[in-house]
Formats: C-alpha cells, structure tokens, sequence
C-alpha cells in the first residue's frame, strides 16, 4: 500500500488512453495491449517480467515477475471474508455481506508492471473501474484489499515499518490508524477513518485504484499476492462485497556464477574448501518461504 499523494486527472488520463473500453453481460477485466517494443516497466503500460543484473563481481541478478490476474469469487473467497468477520471492525459492529448478482461493468486495468532496481524490488497496478447498469456507483463504493506475502510490513500514517524478510503477511491492506476506533485524522477531523477501505488513505477512489508495492531488501527472494474487491457501504458499518480479481508479483536473485577452482599447481591451497562453503552459504541465505 502507498499513501495517497499523486494526481488523480493526470493518471487517470494516461489510463484511459492506454485500456480498452467494453461493455459486458457479467463482471471481466481487462489488460493493457503488450507492447513491441522492449519492456520497460518506467514507460510500458504491461511489462510482465523485469531483470537486472547488479554491478560488479558479487552482483548476480534480480528478476521480478507478474502474477496473472485472475476473476475471485462473487462475494470474496472464505480467506478474504473470514479475515473481515473476525476483524477489529467487526468487533465494533460492521458487517459484511456478499452480493448476489455479479457486477456488469469491467476493472480496466491500464498499468500492469513488475519492476526491479538497485533499491526495490515489486510491481505497480493502476486500475478504472467502469460501472454498467445497477452497478454501484457514488462515494458509497469502496475497496478492499487482502495482502499475503513472506517480508511484513505496518503501514501507518507517519510511515511504514519493515518487520523483516520471513516475516509472513496475511492482512487487509491499510494504515494501521484505520484499526483504532477514536483515531481523529488531524488534516480533517470529520474524516471517516475506522473501516477497512483501501481508499480512505490509500492512492485510490470510486472508480480508480492504484498499488505499487515494493521491498527494498532486493537479494532476497519475495511472493507477494493480492485480492482485490470493489465493495459498497449500503448502509453506516454494513458492507456489501462484489467482484474482484487476484494479482502480485514474486521475484528471485540468482547469484553470478562461482569462479573456477584453482589446481593443485597454482599454490592456491584449499581454495576449493572455501568455494564450497560460500556456496553453501549463499544457498541457505537465499531460501524462500512459501506462501
């Protein structure tokens, strides 16, 4: 999750130029056109893989990949609903209900980028949700969004604070202000804030929705996944639950190749020992947990 700071016009702009508008019997989604070009994930619009070989010797490479989005269940899966019916909120009174009747229009998705550089490792979704019909529209409609991954973070207003590669992750995805009951933001005082929508803090509104996760730890490997639900408040604390899609990124570092041993007639001793326990090492640093 990023805190909302960012041009709404400006984005959704770009979005519309880049997604193809449908119009749908039941709930889909859409991805961007591949380009021909090379992938870029700073200018492409859907770069579904990225590598990069760090500099010098000991560098290796690292190489982030897309998940395929994927429609969810009318309603949220049994993980994502169970994890809001046994949530601070619904301690304090909300409920949450699945809808009946599956969405008409379309989560266009114009930005679908994995990406990888010297700093961070992660991925960047932007997405326009186009209502059709009955659909749900206005300042009723919201998003949730569950996160699991293996490198935990605590998202809060003032900053996030990393709880560590092997740490896993199973959340809904917001400030951690938003699970305190008489939190008063103080930029705006009469703002809503304990609920479990992503768009109260996060870069996101009615109809558009954007996520860029990343981990800064780039020699380590990560498996990041999300749902994703366009949901509305039809009534104060009552949440209805429509369609949604799953996605994420994973990413890998491969070290470089280790040199060759050295010959008995090089005086290089026990050289071969001392390989052998690097790789060793390395190998061990570079175990995953899976997710």
């Amino acid at each position: 999750m990023k805190l909302r700071q960012y041009c709404l016009v400006g984005i959704a702009t770009s979005l519309m130029v880049a997604m193809t508008a449908q119009v749908g019997l039941a709930f889909s989604f859409t991805l961007p056109s591949r380009s021909s070009l090379p992938c870029d994930p700073f200018s492409s619009f859907y770069c579904s893989k990225h590598s990069l070989t760090l500099p010098g010797a000991d560098g290796g490479t690292v190489t982030t990949k897309l998940k395929e989005v994927s429609s969810l269940t009318l309603g949220g899966t049994d993980a994502f609903f169970n994890l809001l019916t046994k949530s601070v909120w619904a301690k304090k009174g909300w409920q949450f209900q699945r809808a009946t009747t599956d969405l008409a229009g379309i989560f266009n998705i114009g930005v679908y980028n994995a990406y990888a550089t010297l700093e961070t490792v992660g991925a960047d979704i932007q997405i326009l949700y186009n209502p059709v019909g009955q659909d749900p529209t206005g300042s009723n409609v919201h998003w949730i969004q569950r996160v699991v991954n293996n490198h935990g973070y605590t998202i809060t207003l003032s900053g996030r604070i990393d709880l560590g590669h092997g740490i896993r992750e199973n959340k809904i995805d917001v400030p951690q202000e938003q699970t305190q009951l008489n939190l008063v933001d103080p930029q705006n005082p009469q703002k809503p804030t304990f609920n479990p929508f992503y768009d109260t803090y996060g870069e996101a509104n009615q109809i558009f929705f954007r996520d860029p996760p990343g981990r800064e730890d780039i020699g380590e490997n990560h498996n990041w996944s999300a749902e994703l639900y366009l949901v509305q408040e039809t009534a104060p604390k009552t949440v209805t639950i429509y369609n949604g899609i799953k996605w994420g990124w994973s990413n890998t570092f491969t070290p470089p190749p280790p040199p060759p041993p050295c010959n008995g007639s090089s005086g290089g001793g026990g050289c071969r020992t001392a390989l052998a326990s690097n790789i060793q090492v390395q190998n061990q640093a570079l175990s995953d947990i899976e997710i």
